[in-house]
């Protein structure tokens, strides 16, 4: 999980990739569904396996077992190629980082 739990209220989107998030995490999974049916957020999953919360996701893709890596990479390279990256969190010499 790339997010705390608090952020959870202001996600406009879920993207779950390899990870049977019902059985394995529960509470999150709980949350998303919340989410998801409240209309506050839509889901994407993306995994091999047929997983149960899939059943409340916009997209569900079923790529093949050891394929996430090139998923991921053909994700990145859209996003750069159309500008959608965010160039001041990405380059750290623009970011003031305060301890």
């Amino acid at each position: 999980m790339t997010n705390s739990i608090e952020e959870f209220e202001d996600a406009e989107l879920f993207f779950v990739i390899g990870s049977n998030t019902t059985e394995q995490h529960p509470m999150i999974a709980t949350r998303i569904i919340q989410a998801v049916v409240g209309s506050k957020a839509r889901l994407i999953v993306a995994d091999p396996r047929d997983i149960r919360l899939a059943k409340w996701a916009s997209v569900c893709l079923r790529h093949k077992i050891g394929s996430d890596v090139a998923l991921i990479n053909g994700l990145m390279h859209v996003i750069l190629k159309e500008g959608w990256e965010d160039r001041e969190f990405i380059n750290p010499e623009q970011r003031i980082f305060k301890n």
